[in-house]
C-alpha cells in the first residue's frame, strides 16, 4: 500500500476529475502577502513558496563545502555559474573604473550576484516534490 501511495493519489484525483490547488499572491510590499499566504497555506494544507526563502536556500547550497555537495550537479553547476557571473560583474566594474586613479576590483568573495531564474526553477520544483 505504501509503495502505491503516489499511484492511489493519481487515481483518486483522477476518478473525482479534482485538480490540485494553486494561489499566487502578489502586492506591493507591507499589504499581508506574507500573511495571508501562511493562512491559506495552513487552511488548505498546501505548500507556501517563498522566492526569498528558494533564494536563502541557493545560498546555502553555494556556501557547502566541496565535500558536502558529493556528486549533486545542480549545485556544481550553480557555483559554476556564480563564479561566472560574478567575473562578469568584476570585469565591467574593472572596464568602467580602469581610468580611476587608485581603484582596485573587488575580491570575488566580495561580489554578490542574483540567483539565476533557472536554478531558482529547480529548486522550486525539488521543494514541491
Amino acid at each position: 500500500m505504501i509503495v502505491n501511495a503516489g499511484k492511489l493519489n493519481v487515481e483518486f484525483n483522477e476518478a473525482r476529475f479534482l485538480e490540485p490547488v494553486k494561489i499566487f499572491i502578489t502586492g506591493p510590499p507591507a499589504s499581508g502577502k506574507s500573511f495571508y499566504g501562511n493562512k491559506i497555506s495552513k487552511h488548505y494544507n498546501i505548500p507556501r513558496v517563498h522566492v526569498k526563502e528558494l533564494s536563502d536556500e541557493a545560498y546555502k547550497m553555494l556556501a557547502m563545502d566541496d565535500e558536502d555537495v558529493g556528486e549533486n550537479e545542480m549545485i556544481a553547476s550553480l557555483k559554476a555559474k556564480i563564479d561566472e557571473l560574478k567575473d562578469e560583474v568584476i570585469a565591467k566594474m574593472t572596464e568602467e573604473n580602469e581610468n580611476t586613479p587608485d581603484w582596485e576590483a573587488p575580491e570575488k568573495e566580495n561580489v554578490t550576484v542574483r540567483i539565476p531564474d533557472e536554478f531558482i526553477y529547480q529548486i522550486l520544483q525539488d521543494r514541491l516534490k
